[in-house]
């Protein structure tokens, strides 16, 4: 709680001193190798642009320059499956799929994928504090401030759980636009 504590207080100063305007950007993965992350863009309290990209897809890592042609047909032979397969399945194309950007009236129509929602820190901190911290049984409850004293992790895992057991939020970056 007190860790908490003291990384909301530098949020609300971070908040302020940033005239509420950042960037962050929140992490995930999968225990079969899979991760991807999500940048969020909050501009005087307002969202006004969410960017996806799988980091790693099936093993395959995603370009420096960003998903191509030929990463894509690398990780789409390790699903064994062909380009129109994968987008009868998925209803995008693998490119379109595996790295996106929404803005304005767009925010948020991209669904059905591993992106985080389109939320503000406030939000972060408030589902911090009423859900992934609250007192459980059985479960190990986490927290972390590494993105200078602002959050970087909170959740929880259940006792005994196997596979992708973390509940709750991962935050690589925080930075004023």
């Amino acid at each position: 709680k007190s860790e908490y504590d003291k990384s909301f207080q530098k949020w609300k100063s971070f908040k302020t001193a940033s005239h509420n305007s950042y960037r962050y950007i929140l992490t995930g993965s999968t225990w079969t190798g899979v991760s991807w992350e999500t940048e969020l863009i909050v501009e005087k309290g307002e969202i006004t642009g969410r960017k996806f990209r799988y980091t790693n897809f099936e093993g395959v890592r995603r370009p420096a320059t960003g998903w191509d042609t030929n990463s894509a047909k690398e990780a789409l032979k390790v699903l064994g499956m062909s380009e129109e397969e994968f987008t009868q399945r998925s209803g995008a194309d693998f490119l379109a799929y595996c790295e996106w950007e929404e803005k304005g009236v767009e925010l948020g129509t991209h669904t059905g994928t591993a992106a985080s929602e389109p939320i503000t820190l406030d939000v972060i901190y408030q589902r911090a504090k009423n859900e992934w911290l609250q007192e459980r049984k059985n479960v190990t409850t986490y927290f972390e401030a590494k993105n200078e004293g602002l959050i970087s992790s909170a959740g929880f895992v259940e006792d005994n759980c196997a596979d992708d057991c973390f509940r709750g939020v991962n935050i690589r970056l925080i930075e004023k636009l």
